[in-house]
C-alpha cells in the first residue's frame, strides 16, 4: 500500500510541472540541424514551445501564445504546421508526444505496485 502513495504522489509531482521556467529550444535558421538548436529560458508565464514548419523551412522557440484548449501537439494548416508542446525542451520536432508515453508507463508501474 505504501508504494501505491508513492507512485500517486510522483505522478502528480510529475503532472503539476516544474516550479522554474520552461526551456525550449530556439533555432531560426537551418533547424534540421540540433547542432544550431540553442536551449532558451521562456519567460515565467510562458507554459509552451512551438515548432513553425512553413514552406519547408523549421523555426523552434517559446510560445509567444499558448494554443487554443485541446489544441496541444500539431496541426497542419494551409501548408503550415505548427506543433505545441509543454515539457522541458520537448520542441525539437523529433517525437513530439513523448510525455504521452512517459505517462502511460508511469500508469503502467502504479498498476503493477497495487
Amino acid at each position: 500500500m505504501e508504494s501505491y502513495w508513492m507512485c500517486v504522489i510522483a505522478l502528480i509531482a510529475m503532472l503539476t510541472g516544474p516550479c522554474s521556467p520552461l526551456s525550449c529550444w530556439e533555432c531560426d535558421s537551418d533547424c534540421e540541424d540540433p547542432a544550431n538548436h540553442v536551449e532558451e529560458k521562456c519567460d515565467s508565464n510562458t507554459q509552451h514551445c512551438l515548432m513553425i514548419r512553413l514552406e519547408g523551412e523549421k523555426s523552434l522557440s517559446c510560445a509567444p501564445d499558448p494554443p487554443t484548449p485541446g489544441q496541444e501537439g500539431c496541426r497542419e494548416k494551409g501548408g503550415t504546421v505548427q506543433c505545441f508542446c509543454d515539457t522541458e525542451l520537448c520542441n525539437s520536432g523529433e517525437g513530439l508526444g513523448g510525455g504521452v508515453v512517459l505517462l502511460g508507463l508511469a500508469a503502467l508501474v502504479a498498476g503493477l505496485a497495487i
